[in-house]
């Protein structure tokens, strides 16, 4: 898979969920392919510089924004997504309490930060992250995030909820162990969140 055209969504070791495999669509400016397989393999019919991953075809919800390389476009099934809390669900499913946060937003931009990182000491002057430059510029869709009823994202959750604050979520597609993807359309564990300050 050594050219321009043809690679694959997953990075080595990771494998799409069952129950997503036949929803992800490859969209580019040219191009609408459908991914193959546990690893997503594709082939571009013309190259491009940016891939757009989707579930549910073209018109579906954007999972993520990709840069061209060849190979392999080392996806791991992060979602990370800029918006707001929309709802927050508190349900049973197969006896365990689970919190189901709808977050109406789009894709963060793969090299966004939520804090200076090593990399910043040599900057003279850090500036805070700001909510609109590490967003995608497209159409805003939902996503549904899962967490534990007692973990302390819950309340980082109902926290942007009651005074619509802005957030950045990081998560990654529930694997086919959770059974969630029976229950599910996008299952996205949360696994970490930025809270912005409202306007």
């Amino acid at each position: 898979m050594n050219d321009e055209l043809s690679a694959q969504l997953t990075r080595i070791g990771y494998r799409i969920p069952t129950y997503l495999q036949p929803h992800l669509t490859i969209v580019t400016e040219h191009d609408t392919l459908k991914t193959e397989g546990e690893p997503g393999l594709f082939q571009l019919n013309v190259p491009a510089p940016e891939l757009d991953l989707y579930a549910g075809g073209e018109d579906g919800v954007l999972l993520r924004r990709f840069r061209w390389q060849p190979d392999t476009l080392e996806w791991d099934g992060s979602v990370n997504i800029g918006g707001v809390v929309d709802s927050l669900t508190i349900v049973e499913i197969d006896g365990l309490p689970l919190t189901v946060l709808s977050v109406v937003g789009a894709p963060l931009l793969t090299d966004v930060a939520p804090y200076a990182t090593a990399a910043a000491r040599t900057i003279t002057r850090m500036v805070p992250p700001a909510f609109e430059d590490g967003v995608v510029r497209t159409e805003e869709a939902f996503y549904t995030f899962l967490a534990p009823e007692d973990s302390p994202l819950v309340t980082l959750a109902e926290n942007a909820l009651m005074n619509r604050m802005r957030v950045w979520f990081y998560g990654t597609v529930a694997g086919d162990e959770t059974g969630w993807g029976a229950h599910f359309a996008i299952p996205v564990v949360l696994e970490s969140g930025t809270l912005f300050a409202p306007l």
